[in-house]
């Protein structure tokens, strides 16, 4: 999810709603590739490939919130069913159970471009695990931790038409709970 641009056009723009794309957590010997620091997807970043058709995160969304959506508490999965087309495994139905996983940081290729190309099949998006940082993240706030990874049930995710490029616009103001917060104040923190 975010507000980051949706082209690698000159002059391109954040919009104006929030958008989703659904992301894969990618192999960790892919993403040493193009991070020779990074470990696991255990560690302090989570990363994530770029999904057919080229969809992926890009400027404008560092801080964005990582979620994933539990259905009958196991993670929703996005299988492809042909190149560049993706079906969902399982419906969501009117409730779904999302839960913070990160947070988007920045991206990457195989070329290390400066500015890298959104979309580029051989770039990576490396998010900040916040599970690595729960007891920093309970320190710093004072929650519980039951409090803290409680999940929030969803019973709205109004959905406007689909913009171009593929990704799907969220109302931003669906479902503003708990794990915004969260993710707020983790952002703060992490950048003190």
């Amino acid at each position: 999810m975010g507000w980051g641009v949706t082209s690698n056009a000159p002059g391109a723009h954040t919009v104006q709603v929030m958008n989703r794309v659904d992301l894969h957590v990618a192999d960790a010997k892919m993403c040493r590739r193009v991070d020779e620091t990074f470990d696991s997807n255990n560690g302090p970043f989570i990363c994530t490939g770029t999904q057919p058709g080229n969809k992926d995160e890009c400027n404008g969304d560092s801080g964005s919130p990582a979620i994933i959506t539990m259905v009958n508490g196991r993670p929703r999965t996005i299988q492809e069913t042909a190149p560049g087309r993706l079906s969902r495994q399982q419906d969501l139905g009117p409730v779904a159970d999302m839960r913070l996983i990160g947070l988007t940081s920045y991206g990457d290729n195989a070329d290390h471009d400066p500015h890298p190309p959104c979309g580029d099949p051989s770039g990576f998006g490396f998010s900040t695990h916040i599970a690595y940082y729960t007891d920093f993240i309970l320190q710093a706030t004072g929650l519980t931790k039951d409090r803290l990874q409680e999940p929030i049930k969803f019973d709205r995710l109004a959905e406007a038409p689909k913009p171009s490029g593929g990704a799907r616009a969220v109302d931003p103001m669906a479902g503003l709970h708990l794990w915004l917060i969260i993710a707020l104040v983790a952002s703060w923190l992490l950048r003190r």
